[in-house]
């Protein structure tokens, strides 16, 4: 898969080898975690869903970067090796349902009954999608284990909307803040607003202000600083 991604598909961002095999043994990891055979299955039935569990996490690690034409390259190759998807839509279009072991689609995640809080302003509206309820998941596999992550994107697709609405609907006690980086961004600067989010607990300890367990920086516009002499 990750010679065709090289030498068949366009990534909006370059990812190495070794990022993309890291990436996969992460979200491997927190989509299987805690995941045990029943007294009664069949060994056969649990192996088939182990499979799909690491055919899921090969797709969203290794082609997860992928434009929307080079995604139905791999979509033609993982039903080559291995016809077990639906046969609607691409293999982007499914993740694997705990409860029934088996691949479905992302449309689950999609509330039936939504409607827009009356009191909110037109841009303040963000309609669930398909799109958007599975990046909310992906996003909440890699955060479960605390990997950090990396949405890429064409400006003006959303990004920064879906990842604040993800922070704002936690439930957990979590200190969640945002850096906005500019052209002017320095390393001080980041250093000085992350240490604001946190107090010191002992000499060489800090938690974060609001929670006893996890901050999470969400820095918008990642590629606006300008490179430094030595190239940081």
């Amino acid at each position: 898969m990750i010679k065709t991604k090289q030498t068949s598909c366009k990534e909006l961002i370059p990812t190495s080898e070794l990022a993309c095999v890291r990436n996969f043994t992460m979200l491997y990891d927190s989509v299987f975690a805690n995941t045990k055979k029943a007294d009664e299955e069949d060994l056969s039935n649990f192996l088939n869903y182990v499979e799909k569990i690491f055919v899921f996490s090969l797709i969203w690690s290794v082609g997860a970067t992928l434009v929307e034409q080079s995604r139905r390259e791999i979509d033609m190759l993982l039903r080559d090796i291995e016809p077990m998807f639906p046969h609607a839509n691409t293999v982007y279009e499914y993740y694997v349902n705990p409860d029934k072991k088996d691949y479905d689609s992302w449309e689950f995640f999609i509330p039936n009954s939504w409607r827009p809080n009356p009191n909110s302003s037109f841009y303040d509206i963000y309609v669930p999608t398909i799109d958007t309820c599975r990046y909310n998941e992906i996003l909440k596999y890699l955060l479960k284990i605390d990997h950090n992550v990396m949405f890429v994107g064409y400006s003006g697709v959303g990004k920064t909307k879906r990842i604040e609405s993800f922070l704002n609907a936690q439930t957990d006690p979590v200190e969640a803040f945002t850096i906005n980086f500019s052209a002017g961004t320095t390393a001080p600067n980041v250093q000085s607003i992350i240490e604001s989010h946190y107090k010191k607990q002992a000499k060489n300890k800090f938690k974060p202000i609001n929670s006893m367990k996890k901050a999470i920086a969400f820095i918008d516009d990642f590629n606006m600083p300008r490179k430094e002499v030595y190239g940081a």
